[in-house]
């Protein structure tokens, strides 16, 4: 058996998961916990007998997530060697992500992204391959792929809720399970084209806004 472990670095929130795990860690603890969740989710199964994998949605979304989470991943890997294991690194983007899930018709063809800013998004024209920055108060979108329920600030809950309008990924062992619409399907992480890397670097895509 081997041991998959999703995680979304890309939200405001940070999302572990595995076939028997789902963990959200909120950002402002994400230096206390993440470096335990991760570990303890690779190093608590007996069962493994072929190889350890982690999966890492990466970019774009908040800075400090990024790099805290690539920090992690790539500590676990130090970690798991010092034991003789070997873990293996697989990266993709968001909106790289969410392209193949439109060609699969699982979301819609357009929808708003979060990119790590608190009043901007990204709005995605995901059937032209277009991507329009645009500010959050006033505007209706026409799906949300990533809302409310996936930030930490006064306005909403600290904890995943199950809004069927925003995208739910889930790892399920070598599968991603994929909500949408109140509807779930399973895909093979390994028809989704993640990139093998041997040390993960944070995919910022934007540019960071830095005064010097």
């Amino acid at each position: 058996m081997q041991c998959s472990v999703f995680i979304n670095i890309s939200l405001e929130n940070i999302i572990l998961s595995s076939a028997d795990s789902y963990l959200l860690i909120p950002r402002g603890d994400l230096e206390v916990h993440l470096p335990t969740a991760l570990y303890n989710l690779f190093t608590q199964s007996d069962r493994v007998t072929s190889g350890y994998s982690i999966y890492v949605l990466n970019g774009p979304g908040s800075f400090t997530n990024l790099r805290i989470g690539c920090l992690c991943v790539n500590m676990l890997k130090e970690l798991m060697e010092l034991q003789d294991k070997q873990i293996s690194i697989y990266t993709l983007d968001k909106n790289s992500l969410y392209q193949k899930l439109y060609q699969r018709d699982l979301i819609p063809t357009e929808g708003a992204m979060y990119i790590g800013q608190r009043k901007n998004f990204w709005i995605c024209d995901l059937a032209q391959d277009r991507i329009e920055l645009r500010h959050t108060e006033g505007n209706n979108f026409p799906a949300l792929f990533e809302g409310k329920n996936y930030r930490s600030d006064s306005n909403s809950d600290q904890t995943m809720t199950s809004d069927p309008h925003c995208i739910d990924l889930r790892s399920q062992g070598d599968t991603l399970q994929v909500g949408f619409d109140g509807k779930a399907t399973l895909i093979p992480l390994s028809e989704l084209e993640f990139e093998n890397v041997d040390k993960l670097v944070p995919n910022y895509i934007l540019e960071p806004n830095i005064t010097i």
